[in-house]
């Protein structure tokens, strides 16, 4: 019974004295409609898709050009009859191949850093929030 007391009648005290304070609280202000810049939004997402397509198209052609001299270094290598030789010229093939391969990726994605980082800032200037959209939109162009 004495626990019973020590309780109950404070949670009941607690009670009577805070329903009046919540009862006096002001209700929020009614929340203001804020007009989105559709056409501004849209010119910056049109900014940004148009350089990743630009980069991408880059990126093709220079891969296609760095496929194009492997295969012409090789098939020179190939026929070297020195095997020493031979194998030195495979070796500068492949060589050449991953170094341009390597700056042709690098340049890529510096192009589609800057292209997400533009459209960041111009979104900013639209005063668009940023979108969950955005950011799994960006994390799916990086693993291109």
């Amino acid at each position: 019974m004495m626990s019973f007391t020590r309780i109950i009648v404070p949670a009941i005290l607690a009670a009577t004295v805070a329903t009046p304070v919540l009862a006096a609280t002001p209700s929020p202000l009614p929340r203001v409609k804020r007009v989105v810049n559709l056409s501004c939004i849209q010119k910056a997402v049109e900014k940004r898709e148009n350089a990743l397509i630009a980069a991408f198209d880059a990126y093709a052609a220079s891969m296609k050009t760095a496929f194009t001299t492997r295969r012409n270094a090789l098939k020179e290598a190939w026929n070297k009859t020195d095997r020493v030789e031979r194998n030195a010229a495979i070796r500068t093939a492949w060589d050449a191949f991953r170094t341009s391969r390597r700056n042709t990726r690098s340049i890529f994605h510096n192009t589609r850093k800057n292209a997400w980082n533009t459209f960041r800032a111009e979104r900013r200037a639209c005063r668009i929030a940023d979108s969950v959209d955005d950011t799994a939109g960006e994390a799916t162009d990086a693993q291109i």
